[in-house]
């Protein structure tokens, strides 16, 4: 079943097409987008937040339209981080988390005991509850993305999308990153969708792959079932192997065809 649908979209930059697709995301899954840089993985996923005009086309989640959705019923459908999130650097951590509860008050209403509960859940699902009382300026790169999937969780959406979450993170903080999405994913059903770079990272952890090239898609499905050395040439440009290490394939390049 999909959670969210995209139907002969079109997206244009001038007289410049950028994306052509149409695509379902499956739901209760984690779905990584991969694909050359200026493939199209992050204008794909805007889309289906409704960040980006449509030329032509339609996005609906869960059955919604959501070009026709208001933005605070849109943004209890959907969660969209982006690769440089914005964040008050002079503010609290517990007061960055809330901002996700903003889509259920009006005129910055005082939070409910569930809202405060909620919150607090969050902070300690993502291992950040230590945290709630320092600014954002003194934490580390690790620390503020979970600190931004908490403020994500507040929002109670059914999909979450990230938009190369692991960028400016080291390996030990990407790792540990992926770790806390695939344990959200498994405890609580959240249908995740992110556009990784390592592709060794999207087939260790993710259940479905959109593969991008040349703003279209060029393949859709699991991993295991899709990942071939002729992908990996033709969309990669890249000669490798892909071996089966513990049940997961790794890819291993060994040349170019640049």
């Amino acid at each position: 079943m999909a959670i969210a649908s995209l139907q002969d979209i079109t997206i244009q930059r001038g007289d410049r097409v950028t994306l052509q697709a149409s695509l379902e995301i499956p739901e209760g899954k984690i779905t990584g987008i991969i694909g050359p840089n200026g493939s199209g993985k992050s204008t794909l996923l805007h889309s289906i937040s409704n960040l980006l005009k449509l030329s032509s086309g339609k996005v609906e989640i869960k059955g919604h339209d959501v070009q026709t959705l208001k933005r605070k019923e849109l943004a209890k459908q959907v969660t969209l981080l982006k690769q440089s999130e914005l964040m008050p650097m002079d503010f609290l951590v517990q007061d960055i988390v809330q901002f996700g509860r903003l889509p259920y008050q009006n005129n910055w209403q005082k939070e409910s005991s569930e809202g405060n509960q909620l919150i607090d859940w969050a902070m300690e699902e993502c291992r950040i509850s230590h945290l709630a009382d320092r600014q954002v300026d003194t934490l580390s790169g690790g620390e503020r993305q979970r600190v931004l999937i908490a403020m994500a969780l507040v929002q109670q959406t059914d999909i979450l999308l990230l938009d190369e979450p692991t960028t400016y993170l080291d390996v030990a903080h990407q790792l540990d990153l992926l770790h806390l999405l695939q344990r959200l994913h498994k405890n609580h059903g959240i249908s995740i969708v992110l556009v990784l770079h390592d592709l060794n990272q999207a087939m260790q952890y993710c259940d479905h792959l959109v593969v991008m090239r040349k703003g279209a898609i060029y393949q859709t499905g699991e991993p295991e079932h899709i990942v071939t050395s002729e992908l990996l040439k033709d969309v990669f440009q890249i000669q490798a192997t892909i071996s089966n290490e513990s049940d997961k394939l790794w890819i291993n390049p060994i040349g170019v065809y640049l």
